[in-house]
């Protein structure tokens, strides 16, 4: 997978695969899967996965919450207020600017400051490290 999203980055993959595992799920994730789906997911959650993908968004089945929903890391993100972390988990899942504002009754204008404040707190700036910082620190819950 890292090949091909080396050599040809306007590949978005997504992984279908029976390993349930938050691991898998980082490691996939950090070598650029933009998506995550098991196979007993598959039935339901698959069509989604490649709109969310093909839509610029990252998805990660539902079925794979349990994994991130344990984390004690979420103290570690004290730095981000909390509209920030409304904001980013909003990000992650592939929204625009335009629909985050409109789901947090906000400007887009309002949305932008927010993302560069993240951006300025975290030190990432694409979706995946956004994605893969948030489900660390039990942000992101799919």
């Amino acid at each position: 997978m890292d090949k091909v999203v080396k050599e040809a980055p306007y590949i978005k993959v997504v992984v279908l695969t029976m390993h349930e595992n938050a691991q898998y799920v980082k490691q996939a994730l950090k070598l650029g899967a933009r998506g995550y789906i098991s196979k007993r997911s598959a039935d339901k959650d698959l069509i989604n996965s490649i709109r969310s993908v093909y839509n610029g968004g990252i998805f990660i089945d539902s079925s794979l919450k349990d994994l991130f929903s344990g984390s004690d890391e979420k103290s570690d993100s004290k730095d981000l207020s909390e509209r920030e972390i409304q904001v980013l988990k909003y990000l992650v899942q592939g929204y625009i600017s335009k629909e985050i504002a409109c789901k947090l009754n906000i400007s887009a204008k309002t949305v932008e400051t927010y993302k560069s404040r993240i951006i300025e707190k975290t030190g990432l700036s694409s979706r995946p490290e956004l994605l893969k910082y948030a489900i660390e620190k039990g942000l992101f819950i799919p």
